[in-house]
């Protein structure tokens, strides 16, 4: 619950959602995605996604990516627009669906042609 959701996002049934899903991992799983995670920089690759729109999304009490984090790869691809969700944790994705969902209409609203539905 302190590393998933933030300062008053944590529904119970989301926590014992991702609790489940986290439970049902094999151990190995698990243990190849950590040895990766410390080493993870792809800040060379973001120079590249300036060359098509791009929307970030932060949550403002992240504390596995923190928001200075997310702040920083808006800056880098330059030109992403950058939503910030107060108050949600890492799972915003699954506390906050209504903003994620309208983040994301609006960066496939940007992209499709005038007047041509996706």
């Amino acid at each position: 619950r302190r590393y998933l959701f933030g300062r008053d996002d944590a529904d119970p049934r989301h926590v014992r959602q991702v609790q489940d899903l986290l439970e049902r991992t094999p151990y190995p799983v698990t243990m190849a995605f950590y040895a990766t995670f410390v080493d993870h920089d792809q800040e060379a690759a973001l120079e590249v996604l300036g060359r098509v729109p791009v929307t970030v999304v932060v949550a403002s009490h992240d504390r596995l990516t923190p928001a200075r984090h997310g702040r920083r790869i808006a800056d880098l691809i330059g030109g992403a627009r950058l939503v910030v969700v107060p108050g949600a944790g890492h799972a915003v994705n699954l506390s906050r669906p209504g903003t994620v969902n309208a983040a994301l209409v609006e960066l496939l609203d940007r992209v499709a042609p005038a007047g041509r539905q996706l």
